[in-house]
């Protein structure tokens, strides 16, 4: 909750900034790497006589823009826990992101594909997930390369 609130504030922030930073690297044939970290789509979701599957997964994903308003990306996340917490994750994740305005503050539209898959103990979980979503968001630039 607490990361949830800073990072709204830090939006909030560069959004009333306005075009106060570096212009953007949004440019046709520019690539770009991201890292995602927290729980994955199984935790706090609960298993019915079991409760919540604790997955902590960092994802890594990279994006080729084909136009200066135009991504395409792909990542996945790799997790193997031993000991007690004996479980694996995997996430492969494919989608296009279509830009709506080209600024330091870039909202954006896309469609992405997942497939997920957390297996943990074989009396906790051994779930596969297939999604296509479609998403809204926001890319802020907070210096030219980064976001």
């Amino acid at each position: 909750m607490k990361r949830t609130i800073v990072v709204c504030l830090a939006v909030m922030m560069v959004v009333l900034a306005g075009t106060a930073f570096a212009a953007n690297s949004m440019n046709n044939g520019a690539m770009a790497v991201s890292v995602g970290m927290g729980d994955s789509v199984f935790s706090n979701k609960g298993i019915p006589g079991v409760g919540a599957v604790i997955n902590n997964v960092v994802d890594i994903s990279g994006r080729l823009f084909v136009a200066r308003d135009m991504a395409i990306y792909g990542g996945f996340g790799l997790q193997s826990d031993g000991g007690d917490a004996d479980g694996t994750y995997l996430g492969l994740t494919f989608g296009a992101r279509k830009y709506l305005k080209v600024a330091d503050f870039a909202p954006f539209i896309a469609g992405q594909f997942s497939y997920l898959s957390v297996q943990a103990d074989p009396n906790i979980a051994d779930l596969p997930v297939i999604d296509l979503a479609a998403l809204f968001g926001a890319e802020v630039f907070l210096a030219q390369q980064f976001s």
